[in-house]
């Protein structure tokens, strides 16, 4: 079942926050504001062209910022404590219009699900201590920052794990590198998993790695 409790799209040059009727303003001329409360959820399955970032809050809400037009084709459900948030103002994701997308949660992640070009940020208090998974496909890009057990990475398709501000850091990481995915894991204590041809996995010196690598992968230990 599919739960949208509120929705309110406003001109973005218009001043005043109201996060309980769910009404917060920007200030860009050109641009639209929506602003959606959701329910509470641990997992978050993104898709097509979306430019995202991922913080911690008391309240469960997104701000939407862009053209009106894709405003209103963004589709956003919530399902068994997933939210999910995909932009259907293009024919395919490269001829999307651009969004940008701010998610509040009052729990952290247990998984991102990020597909078809999308750029995520999840800041440190907002992914689980103890399990995480991640996973881009498609020109995905993601940025993790905080700490966490065990890491679990699936990329493919020239999906990235780039070096966040602060640094992610990992006891236990599992990764699955496919089709020029890369992936700096800078911080992980243990990195396991298979790689294939074309991808490339940045792990420090002192990192135990048991990597099975077909031909054309690389395993870089001098870039962190």
């Amino acid at each position: 079942m599919e739960h949208t409790i509120k929705k309110v799209i406003l001109p973005a040059s218009l001043t005043g926050i109201a996060l309980l009727t769910g009404i917060i303003s920007f200030s860009y001329a050109d641009e639209q504001t929506r602003t959606e409360s959701v329910r509470a959820f641990n997992k978050l399955s993104v898709e097509k062209g979306l430019e995202i970032y991922v913080h911690c809050s008391d309240n469960n809400y997104l701000e939407a910022t862009g053209q009106a037009a894709a405003l209103e084709k963004m589709t956003v459900t919530e399902q068994h404590g997933t939210l999910q948030i995909s932009n259907r103002s293009g024919d395919d994701w490269e001829s999307t219009e651009p969004l940008t997308v701010h998610i509040y949660t009052s729990q952290p992640l247990e998984r991102l699900d990020a597909r078809y070009g999308i750029d995520a940020t999840v800041d440190g208090c907002a992914m689980a201590s103890d399990s995480f998974a991640a996973i881009g496909k498609m020109g995905s890009k993601l940025v993790l920052s905080g700490s966490t057990d065990t890491l679990i990475l699936d990329l493919a398709m020239g999906a990235t794990l780039d070096n966040a501000a602060q640094p992610l850091h990992v006891n236990q990481a599992t990764v699955e590198l496919g089709m020029g995915a890369n992936a700096s894991l800078c911080h992980a204590k243990s990195v396991s998993g298979r790689q294939s041809a074309g991808t490339k996995l940045s792990v420090s010196p002192e990192a135990q790695t048991r990597i099975n690598s077909s031909y054309g992968t690389a395993l870089v230990v001098d870039e962190c």
